[in-house]
């Protein structure tokens, strides 16, 4: 069974022009792309396993429209509702081994509706992602966004529901130092990963 680690960050309500956020959205692509081959690709999602287009991620057009189709719409009569920001969802093709697949929600200033960036990390040619990509992924997703908060974690089967095993973090908050755990000061908080943590779903 493919096994995967879900890399992700967050923050509050957080009112940013249409043109900002897709600045953010090249910078992170940017930023992941420095991490392999796995993050320098990615394709619009279908209901296949074929990947759709190609999405040229550098283009800023192409960023700014990607994001404009993910406006979210009252019903009747059809109408923007500019508070809840925009929301978008790429992969990198591979379904199985060697896949990722990132979904942002940015912009977005409802006290009810959070924002967010969300990568998740397929097997890497049969392995578990590295401590050093997980590391990174998490490093690059909070330089691009400046989130609040992050979290690195593997979905763990429990019964017929999931457990989250967490093996790092980003904090805005003091943080308290464990055995095992580095810390390292980034943006304006810090980023903790746990070995131990990590050790127990290699």
């Amino acid at each position: 069974m493919t096994r995967s680690i879900v890399v992700r960050v967050m923050w509050g309500p957080r009112p940013e022009p249409l043109e900002q956020c897709a600045l953010r959205l090249r910078d992170c692509f940017s930023r992941l792309a420095e991490l392999g081959a796995i993050f320098s690709e990615w394709f619009e999602r279908r209901n296949t396993p074929i990947p759709g287009r190609a999405v040229p991620w550098s283009d800023l057009a192409v960023l700014r429209r990607l994001l404009e189709k993910g406006i979210h719409y009252t019903d009747i009569p059809r109408a923007p509702i500019p508070d809840l920001g925009y929301l978008m969802g790429l992969w990198n093709g591979n379904h199985r081994s060697d896949g990722a697949d990132i979904q942002v929600s940015c912009g977005g200033y409802s006290k009810y509706v959070g924002n967010r960036a969300v990568l998740t990390v397929s097997d890497l040619e049969g392995g578990f992602p590295p401590i050093d990509l997980i590391w990174r992924s998490l490093a690059a997703l909070v330089d691009a966004w400046a989130p609040d908060s992050g979290e690195a974690f593997q979905l763990i089967p429990k019964d017929e529901d999931f457990d989250e095993l967490h093996c790092a973090g980003y904090t805005l908050k003091p943080i308290i130092l464990r055995e095992n755990v580095q810390v390292r000061a980034l943006g304006r908080g810090t980023l903790w990963f746990d070995e131990a943590a990590y050790e127990r779903f290699v």
